[in-house]
């Protein structure tokens, strides 16, 4: 006996639409969102957000960090930010982000 033959996985996201996402992740979100969500990525590509998902997974990133750290990039302009408090935010933000 055989087993039933198969269709075989998926296909692979296009490398350029990976390229893409990697780059959208890195800009600015639509709306004035502090970071890009799976369902607003993947209406902006055209992808399911899965596939979305997938893409920053390989690639480890993480739009809600990114968010984070701008944050911390505004509190760094901020003349009235005391210096010891910006250190260990900063210190804690590199240590649970790497």
């Amino acid at each position: 006996m055989r087993d039933k033959t198969r269709k075989p996985g998926k296909a692979p996201i296009a490398a350029e639409t990976t390229a893409r996402a990697v780059a959208l992740t890195c800009t600015a979100p639509p709306h004035q969102a502090t970071h890009w969500t799976g369902r607003a990525m993947a209406k902006a590509i055209g992808i399911s957000v899965g596939s979305v998902q997938r893409i920053w997974r390989a690639h480890k990133l993480q739009p809600e960090a990114a968010a984070h750290l701008q944050a911390l990039a505004r509190l760094e302009l901020c003349p009235k930010a005391a210096c010891g408090t910006l250190l260990v935010v900063r210190e804690l933000l590199r240590i649970s982000f790497t």
